[in-house]
């Protein structure tokens, strides 16, 4: 049995026995919400889009088996989410079994520009394979509206990087003090407690044969979808080894989910700083760093510009969100950041990854 809520665009399922959301089922594969409230269980046997939300209900133990089919679905409109699967601690024992795709939505605004991602699952399959959408070559576009070029050769394809005149890198991990350049997209994979740093010039139909677009005919970007499939988080995460006193270290927000960074913060105090610093797009002309409390924005590093705006949340880290904690100068070691489920929030703001100014940035 089940529930469908056509003005919510809900669906429960809250039967007693197994039950299977067939393929095909519903128009687009897509739906707004789903909620499983079946202890048996449920199992997807075919894509299911989620554009809102996907959580559990008043159940214990229950296993929602995604066939590798869930989508958790991110466009211009909305980012879907899971949200906490033991509803704040009431329910315990709920799980997710299978891979599930999820997507980040950037918008371009023709604003090439870096951010500072994470993809929302761990993935087994390479960085190529998937925020490269598996492209053959530069020029390839295999899923119009999704992925991205990743650069840093200037021979297309080795090592699975979109070859530059220049052959800069695009993509880069923090070791804990600067920046290393991805070299190699067909044997790394994705992990969703890693943040990345990552310049976006869009989907892949971007030319990058025009190295140095002139306005008015400047080789415009175009809105892209970041994809990535595997693993979710669940449950706890403790991300360890991070950066000793008075130094930064970056972390990933792990679930396809915002975090609310009050009650991060308040189950991490003893370790860090009462702040998170974010790489924000409308920063600058490629982005900037902008400090972060609970009680709001306290600084802008705008690269020499000032009045930047900022699309920040102060308390709601976005999915796919990667950031800077300082850790205090009290720690011995290398301090933890333990994340909880009940750690995720509920308001999803897709301006964060939307530059509001039209800026051409040569790179």
């Amino acid at each position: 049995s089940g529930t469908f809520n056509s003005t919510a665009g809900t669906i429960e399922l809250n039967g007693t026995s197994p039950q299977t959301i067939g393929a095909n089922v519903f128009s687009g594969n897509l739906i707004s919400s789903l909620v499983i409230s079946n202890a048996s269980g449920v199992t997807l046997g075919g894509t299911l889009g989620i554009s809102t939300s996907l959580s559990f209900g008043n159940v214990n133990n229950s296993v929602l088996n995604t066939g590798d089919h869930l989508v958790i679905k991110s466009d211009a409109t909305n980012t879907g989410m899971i949200a906490d699967i033991t509803n704040n601690g009431a329910n315990s024992g709920n799980s997710i079994s299978g891979k599930v795709t999820v997507e980040r939505y950037l918008s371009s605004l023709n604003n090439r520009a870096y951010r500072l991602l994470s993809p929302g699952v761990s993935t087994t399959t390479s960085i190529h394979a998937n925020w490269q959408e598996g492209a053959a070559s530069r020029y390839d576009n295999p899923k119009p509206g999704y992925g991205t070029h990743i650069t840093g050769t200037t021979v297309d394809q080795t090592n699975g990087l979109d070859a530059t005149a220049t052959g800069q890198a695009s993509l880069y991990t923090f070791n804990g003090s600067g920046w290393t350049s991805v070299l190699n997209t067909t044997t790394a994979t994705l992990n969703a407690g890693t943040g990345y740093l990552i310049y976006v010039r869009g989907d892949r139909t971007f030319n990058l044969d025009q190295a140095q677009p002139i306005p008015p005919n400047n080789n415009t970007s175009q809105n892209t979808i970041l994809e990535a499939t595997g693993t979710v988080t669940q449950n706890e995460v403790d991300l360890s080894g991070l950066s000793v006193a008075n130094n930064q270290s970056l972390v990933a927000n792990p679930y396809p989910a915002p975090l609310d960074w009050g009650k991060v913060w308040t189950d991490n105090s003893s370790n860090f700083q009462n702040y998170y610093i974010y790489w924000d797009p409308n920063v600058g002309s490629r982005g900037g760093y902008v400090s972060v409390t609970t009680a709001g924005i306290v600084s802008l590093d705008s690269t020499g510009q000032s009045g930047s705006a900022s699309n920040v949340n102060p308390t709601q880290i976005q999915s796919g969100t990667a950031f800077f904690l300082t850790t205090k100068s009290s720690v011995v070691g290398n301090p933890s950041l333990a994340i909880k489920e009940n750690h995720k929030g509920t308001v999803n703001n897709r301006d964060v990854y939307s530059p509001v100014v039209n800026l051409q940035v040569l790179h």
